[in-house]
């Protein structure tokens, strides 16, 4: 619940136009119950489509339950909807880093550092930890040690 809250907190009472607070808080107590880790969000379930928050925010509730598929869905409609929302660019770097898929999270994490200096944005050291640690899974320790110490 502390995700979704913290989506709609600076949205000035248009959340509360879209979304019903309560039926998302019964449908994520559905979600982390047990026995549901593996179901689908209980129908009727959505999210608004304008903003990219609330899909980033289920997506690292399903990255954490070990559903990546459905990490991934969320994190590329966050994508969708915001182009430059470069922590889900990250969020897809850890599911296919969770998912054993390395080249393609050192792709997602490479993009996250390209697209933060071509916006002008400070570097993340995170992007970098992470990125080092799958160079150091496929046997690529000299760009290892490069991206940990840039950490």
């Amino acid at each position: 619940m502390a995700h979704f809250e913290k989506s709609i907190a600076n949205l000035s009472g248009f959340a509360e136009r879209y979304y019903s607070k309560k039926l998302f808080s019964e449908d994520l107590d559905q979600l982390m119950a047990p026995g549901m880790k593996n179901k689908p969000l209980p129908a009727g379930s959505k999210l608004i489509a304008d903003f990219a928050d609330p899909h980033y925010n289920i997506a690292n509730m399903y990255l954490d339950l070990g559903r990546y598929a459905d990490a991934e869905r969320e994190y590329r409609s966050a994508i969708g909807i915001d182009p430059n929302f470069f922590s889900a660019y990250f969020g897809l770097g850890s599911v296919y880093n969770q998912m054993g898929r390395f080249e393609e999270s050192i792709d997602w994490y490479r993009q996250v550092i390209e697209r933060r200096n071509a916006a002008e944005e400070a570097d993340d050291p995170l992007v970098h930890l992470n990125l080092g640690e799958v160079y150091g899974k496929t046997g690529r320790y000299v760009e290892a040690v490069e991206e940990l110490k840039r950490a």
